[in-house]
């Protein structure tokens, strides 16, 4: 379908008319409900949650730990304590970015009308789990490299 943006009135009006004929050969227009509205604000909340942890733990003094359970280790375990709190700030902060590409991601794929629904849920769900995966990965690694036997 090919669009044509000439018209008549003011460009405001024409800008307007051209976004509107683009979005709705997409279908991403209803995307933009209220509730898609909602989730998007609350993934991106959740999302902040995970990079204000990581700028925090970068600015910890004693050392941290991923928030699984285990003991934080004690400075003396350590080789390098404020790299150690650095890695796992990183960690989380990329963590929570890309986070917020995969929560956002979602619907705008599933608006899409050709998008199968079970493929697009299972591809979701693998991603936040790969994610996952890395940051597990990521704290294993930093564990190898900082922590004194």
């Amino acid at each position: 379908m090919r669009l044509s943006c000439r018209g008549y009135g003011s460009l405001l009006t024409d800008v307007h008319i051209c976004i509107s004929m683009y979005l709705a050969t997409l279908n991403i227009r209803r995307c933009f409900r209220v509730p898609n509205i909602l989730y998007f604000a609350i993934s991106f909340l959740v999302s902040l949650i995970f990079v204000v942890l990581g700028i925090r733990q970068c600015r910890s003094k004693s050392p941290v730990t991923m928030n699984t359970g285990e003991k934080p280790l004690r400075p003396e375990q350590l080789s390098d304590v404020k790299a150690w709190n650095t890695g796992h700030g990183k960690a989380f902060i990329v963590y929570g970015i890309l986070l917020m590409a995969t929560l956002d991601a979602f619907p705008l794929i599933l608006s899409v009308g050709s998008a199968d629904i079970v493929v697009t849920v299972v591809a979701f769900i693998l991603a936040v789990a790969l994610e996952l995966v890395g940051l597990m990965a990521y704290h294993g690694r930093l564990e190898r490299k900082y922590r004194i036997k």
